[in-house]
């Protein structure tokens, strides 16, 4: 049996996030261990985010991947379908968001984050599916919820989004807490009884090696045996720096895996694998 993985990711959605993803990157750079950055598009407009961005994640340890153009909810929180204009407004922010991180970046982007993340992915948006495959998206990382939208998100395998026979999509949930939410930074609601196995803490935590403890139980868990392919917590930039200016739960998580001797990954390297032999482990 494959030896599960740890993902790195990180949701990099505003200005407040710059100076997380320095601290960040100088743990992932000491550990040598990769990491996945969904970065929203608009950032790089502004010539000097870019610039810093792309000297920070330029790295071959770095993969830098889409979070829309503006972070726009890209299915409505009702899971309705939206009217044509809207449909057309968000395959504009993904091939935007495309467009810029390739001339920034140099690399193509076939990775797509959404904000704020769903129960079941995609679901059945035929059309989301269809605009991401038409810009380039292969792979999405959109279940990342509890029931109703609600934190935190249950582990999941990876799986073919079919629902556009001709244009799958593979699914690549995370799971654990959204770190913001956990530590109360924005309020949602918490899903009960838990559906995590090893259960929720009993209060926020106040200081790195109590948040680290809460993600130590998620990456025992699955380094375990279970059926789980990879351990993939939902970090975000601003709130790793405002918790903790020198992101030390990042030091901590990783030192951590390491120790273990768990391989750390990328997302796109897990879509490569599965996409090669068109499974899903």
């Amino acid at each position: 049996m494959m030896k599960p993985f740890y993902i790195a990711a990180y949701d990099t959605e505003s200005t407040r996030c710059i100076r997380g993803v320095r601290s960040i990157v100088k743990h992932h750079l000491k550990h040598n261990v990769p990491a996945t950055f969904f970065l929203v598009g608009e950032l790089l407009e502004d010539p000097d985010w870019a610039a810093e961005a792309k000297d920070l994640l330029s790295y071959p340890l770095f993969d830098v991947q889409s979070h829309t153009y503006t972070h726009i909810p890209v299915i409505p929180l009702d899971l309705s379908t939206p009217d044509i204009a809207y449909q057309n407004h968000v395959a504009d922010e993904i091939k935007k968001t495309n467009a810029i991180i390739e001339k920034v970046f140099g690399t193509e982007v076939i990775g797509f984050r959404t904000p704020g993340g769903y129960e079941n992915g995609l679901g059945t948006a035929a059309w989301l599916i269809h605009a991401l495959w038409r810009s380039g998206i292969r792979y999405s990382s959109s279940q990342l919820t509890g029931p109703g939208c609600t934190n935190p998100s249950p582990l999941a395998k990876p799986y073919w989004n079919e629902t556009d026979i001709l244009h799958p999509i593979l699914e690549l949930p995370a799971c654990d807490w959204h770190d913001n939410a956990l530590k109360g930074f924005n309020r949602v609601p918490i899903q009960w009884p838990p559906l995590l196995p090893w259960g929720y803490p009993t209060r926020e935590p106040t200081t790195p090696q109590e948040e680290f403890e809460v993600y130590k139980q998620g990456i025992d868990y699955v380094f375990s045996g279970t059926e789980y392919l990879y351990y993939s917590p939902i970090m975000h930039p601003w709130s790793v720096y405002r918790f903790n200016h020198n992101a030390d739960t990042i030091g901590l998580i990783l030192s951590y895996v390491k120790e273990l001797g768990m391989e750390c990954r990328k997302f796109s390297d897990i879509f490569d694998d599965i996409d090669s032999e068109r499974i899903v482990i």
